[in-house]
């Protein structure tokens, strides 16, 4: 009697992962579910492996930070040549300064009274 060879198991491919490229890709700022179309995964199954692979939340975490010292840094430097918008923003994210808000609102503003000079015929 001959044996019957046993189907080979069907079934999904082994996942693989270019930790470098999950790495480069959170660097420039796309979020989970982007990375994971980016690597060729639905969202659910990219979720599903990072929970099992630890390489690739720290391959995020990575990639996340060399972002954010990017945008830092072009931050800064657009702060220093004058760029007040991004003196204001850096201001309120990175030092915590905040604008007083409504709940201030009750109390009453001291007038002001502006003087303007003329010398010489110009306005100061």
């Amino acid at each position: 009697m001959t044996k019957k060879k046993k189907p080979e198991k069907k079934g999904r491919k082994p996942a693989h992962f270019d930790y470098e490229k999950i790495k480069k890709l959170a660097g420039q700022g796309l979020n989970k579910d982007e990375i994971a179309r980016a690597c060729g995964y639905k969202a659910r199954s990219f979720y599903t492996h990072k929970k099992n692979d630890s390489k690739i939340e720290d391959a995020i975490l990575e990639g996340r930070a060399s972002f954010k010292v990017f945008l830092s840094a072009t931050l800064i430097e657009q702060a220093k040549k004058g760029n007040v918008t991004a003196a204001i923003w850096l201001d309120k994210t990175r030092c915590g300064t905040k604008e007083d808000g409504p709940e201030n609102a009750d109390q009453t503003a001291t007038p002001v009274r502006v003087i303007r000079e003329v010398v010489d015929g110009r306005k100061i």
